[in-house]
């Protein structure tokens, strides 16, 4: 059985994603955020820390090799974030067919994690 705990500081924990069978359905239908291309679904959860959820259909990105580009870049976006902090389950969706470009990609979800943090510090 693997440590839920990283042995490495800067890698994606387990205690860092959401579960499948409990999250991912109660937080697409919870708040909503959005760009041009990413979807931000959002909901407080009971532990003190971020978790990170992310969908990105091969309908939209098509090749696996851009897919797990863009799924790369939204986890070290919110590797890097002070989002971490806080006690609320995200949800990120890649919306368009076309990839953005990784400055793009960074400032808007930045943007959307930015929106969020300060929706948490409002509640």
């Amino acid at each position: 059985m693997q440590d839920s705990q990283c042995k490495h500081p800067n890698s994606f924990a387990a205690a860092q994603r959401i579960p499948r069978s409990e999250g991912y359905g109660q937080c697409l239908k919870s708040h909503v955020l959005s760009d041009k291309y990413f979807k931000l679904f959002f909901m407080p959860n009971n532990t003190k820390k971020a978790r990170l959820g992310i969908v990105v259909a091969k309908r939209y990105i098509p090749n696996s090799v851009n897919r797990n580009k863009v799924k790369r870049e939204i986890r070290e976006l919110f590797r890097v974030h002070q989002i971490k902090g806080c006690g609320i389950d995200l949800v990120v969706m890649a919306r368009s067919g076309e990839r953005p470009d990784r400055m793009t990609c960074s400032d808007g979800l930045n943007k959307l994690f930015s929106r969020v943090a300060i929706r948490c510090a409002e509640s």
